[in-house]
């Protein structure tokens, strides 16, 4: 999907190149423009630019036993010059690749159920789970779990202060853990917290199954409460703005959000919306 000045979005071009549904979609810094999806097929695949405003499917990973449910890109860095894709599996692993190889680098263990979220920052990643705990990640060692969900860990963020990270559960709530310590509980959503993202101003945002996305200070303090979908919302990406936000669910619905305000609503084709995610373009990238 593309946008004009004004960010209003339109469909451009649908892509099908895996063999199985796609469950996840994720913005990679590298190339510049490009993006990864993760497929029940349990391949992996990063999209790059073709020139003509369209994406072609130029690298392929293999090596997940079964399908993948999250994704993480990785910025180039002076460990991994051309960057690195993490993909968390079904079958409990991470999984790290380069482009130097279909095949992965690392594969990471230590979860007892599918790794269905992550995410980085700080040179550490972070791994949500089904068992209900989080790890974090240093390079290929496991440096912490964090425990205290009593259902599936659908969410991580890396806060942009360090050693802060937030988490998201099917048990309904936020948590919020410095060092390795929750600090606080979040309470609010009536259902499964399925995303997470934190905004330029620092604050946070969670969509939810309850069919909310809901604003937090970093003390926990619910500041907004945004309605729109009609069902689960299983995905939320940040604009470019860093402020303004997009969203997708179970509805067969595309909610643009502008000043926390719906400003754009698309309708796709689809029985579940998994996924959205944005380019450095402003392109919005949809599993449908």
């Amino acid at each position: 999907m593309d946008s004009s000045r004004n960010l209003r979005y339109s469909i451009k071009d649908v892509y099908k190149s895996h063999t199985s549904d796609v469950r996840v979609v994720k913005a990679a810094r590298f190339p510049d423009g490009g993006f990864v999806t993760g497929s029940r097929d349990t391949l992996v695949k990063l999209w790059v630019p073709s020139g003509d405003g369209c994406y072609r499917d130029e690298h392929v990973f293999i090596g997940a036993k079964k399908f993948i449910a999250s994704l993480c890109a990785l910025p180039v860095s002076t460990e991994y010059p051309e960057g690195l894709i993490l993909a968390g599996s079904n079958d409990c692993a991470i999984y790290g690749f380069t482009l130097k190889s279909t095949e992965p680098i690392m594969k990471l263990l230590g979860h007892s159920d599918a790794v269905c979220s992550l995410s980085a920052g700080f040179g550490l990643f972070v791994s949500g789970s089904w068992d209900g705990t989080t790890r974090v990640w240093s390079g290929q060692h496991c440096t912490a779990i964090l425990e205290g969900h009593t259902q599936a860990v659908w969410a991580t963020e890396v806060y942009p202060l360090q050693n802060i990270i937030i988490t998201g559960s099917a048990d309904h709530t936020l948590r919020i853990w410095r060092h390795g310590i929750c600090e606080n509980v979040l309470y609010g959503h009536s259902d499964c917290v399925r995303g997470l993202v934190v905004a330029k101003d620092l604050n946070i945002l969670s969509c939810s199954n309850d069919s909310t996305v809901r604003l937090w200070s970093i003390l926990g303090v619910c500041l907004n409460v945004f309605y729109g979908h009609e069902s689960f919302i299983y995905s939320i990406t940040l604009l470019n703005n860093g402020t303004d936000f997009a969203t997708c669910g179970e509805d067969q619905s595309i909610i643009i959000w502008e000043k926390g305000e719906c400003a754009q609503r698309l309708f796709i084709p689809s029985n579940t919306l998994w996924s959205i995610s944005c380019l450095e373009n402003d392109d919005l990238v949809v599993k449908i």
